[in-house]
């Protein structure tokens, strides 16, 4: 049997004067499937009896309607105008008994009625209780009963009033399409769900991975933004363009919020000729908060010279190659006479990985300055290329839109951290090298960056390569 949701929505008096025949009754009722979607645009049959007494009690009236949903899967008919199956409607003694209707609904448009539903008559309609009442002679007064709220012209076709507890408030139309929703007790326009929302939006704990550079277009930067006492509800795809600095938009993937605490990601897009500070304003879950995102320089043009600590092509010149630097390196990284090149580091690193590989031995053990790219495929040239491991997962690594990134050698490494200006490093963590280890099969080289009375050094030691230690990518320009 399939498993509907039939939701009466009202049933008033819409009858003609003691006089006039036949007698009906308007009736409405809302149908849903069992995922609760609504029946929209639907031939049913509906079978509809009055039962006396009790919400089982005697079927004192019986009809069939053969009626079709509307666009809002509502079902409209009027009780007293269907083809009769048992009783006389002009004949129930309204005021004798409480009454319910029992509505019995086929969704394939015939008579095998499979779901049900029974509901009390709350109040009986006026004409036909006063037809049955017996005496007219009129009562008592009763007390003066309290102002009504007054109704006035509303500003708009379709404007309506609901009562939210202690006054009457008003409601605009919504949309085409939108379903009227109550949603932690107020009515509002929906698309069929209630709207996720938030306590806090923690714009000032934001995390961004990546860089925005100047004339470099960006599709790999992710802002994460932590929120506060989520209500497990929807929210809808946004775009959030930036101010201050233009060109940008951060885009939010539909989704769900948590229950309780959680983090939304934004994808920014886009590039810029400025630089300063691109500005999103963050309007979700009915909170907003403000976002800034640095925009970074970038060394172009002929007269443009890198230097050390820019921001350049995917990230920060960590080091410019000196004569002889790299010059045995079989992949071409080092000094060129008379042209500009070096080690560029990445903003932050990928997170923790094993080395991996244990028991391996190979002669991946250079340590020099522009080494890295060597020691890096010779891991999978050598035949180890356990995935999720530190060697793999930088080769694979695409960010900031370039996809040469590298595990530096010891040198590089060591260079690197122990570079002052560098102050966006974690300290005291150690770090992978690609330089294995000089003498154990099952170890491999790492560093740690150690700041020390104003100044920053390195430190570096053999360790297994079953460990899990940080990441820093490198790629060369």
């Amino acid at each position: 049997m399939k498993k509907l949701l039939l939701s009466i929505i009202f049933i008033s008096s819409a009858f003609l004067s003691l006089s006039q025949s036949p007698e009906k009754m308007s009736y409405q009722s809302v149908v849903r499937d069992e995922n609760n979607a609504l029946l929209v645009n639907q031939p049913i049959g509906m079978r509809v009896s009055i039962l006396q007494g009790e919400i089982e009690g005697t079927s004192v009236y019986s009809e069939t309607h053969s009626v079709n949903t509307n666009a809002n899967g509502l079902a409209s008919l009027e009780i007293g105008g269907g083809t009769v199956l048992s009783g006389v409607f002009a004949d129930i003694d309204w005021a004798s008994d409480p009454y319910f209707i029992l509505t019995e609904v086929d969704i394939d448009g015939g008579t095998n009625y499979t779901i049900t539903s029974t509901s009390q008559l709350m109040s009986v309609p006026y004409a036909l209780y006063a037809k049955n009442a017996g005496s007219s002679t009129p009562g008592p007064q009763g007390e003066q009963g309290p102002p009504g709220p007054g109704l006035s012209d509303g500003t708009m076709v379709n404007q309506m009033l609901y009562w939210n507890g202690s006054d009457w408030t008003q409601l605009n139309p919504g949309n085409n399409g939108q379903v009227l929703t109550l949603c932690d007790g107020q009515l509002i326009w929906t698309n069929g769900q209630c709207p996720g929302v938030v306590q806090s939006l923690n714009c000032s704990g934001i995390n961004v991975l990546g860089v925005l550079e100047q004339n470099i277009f960006t599709e790999s930067v992710i802002i994460s933004i932590p929120y506060n006492g989520g209500n497990g509800e929807h929210y809808d795809a946004a775009t959030f363009t930036s101010s201050g600095v233009e060109g940008f938009s951060a885009q939010l993937t539909e989704g769900d919020f948590n229950t309780g605490d959680g983090v939304i990601y934004l994808q920014v897009y886009g590039a810029t000729e400025g630089i300063g500070t691109a500005t999103f304003e963050i309007n979700l879950g009915g909170q907003s908060c403000t976002v800034n995102v640095q925009v970074n320089p970038i060394l172009a043009g002929p007269t443009g010279v890198p230097t050390v600590g820019s921001y350049y092509q995917g990230g920060r010149i960590a080091y410019i190659f000196q004569p002889n630097d790299g010059s045995n390196s079989a992949f071409g990284a080092g000094y060129v006479p008379g042209e500009v090149h070096g080690i560029i580091v990445a903003n932050n690193n990928i997170g923790l990985y094993p080395w991996g590989c244990d028991g391996y031995s190979w002669s991946n053990d250079q340590t020099g300055l522009g080494w890295g790219l060597y020691n890096t495929t010779g891991y999978l040239n050598w035949g180890c290329n356990e995935p999720w491991t530190a060697n793999p997962a930088t080769l694979e690594l695409n960010m900031n839109g370039y996809t040469d990134w590298v595990l530096p050698s010891s040198g590089e490494l060591s260079l690197i951290l122990g570079s002052y200006w560098l102050s966006t490093i974690p300290s005291y963590q150690y770090y992978w090298s690609s330089t294995d280890s000089f003498t154990n099969a099952y170890e491999a080289i790492a560093v740690m960056r150690v700041p020390a009375n104003n100044n920053v050094t390195s430190l570096q030691g053999s360790f297994s390569s079953s460990l899990e230690f940080l990441v820093l990518p490198i790629r060369y320009f």
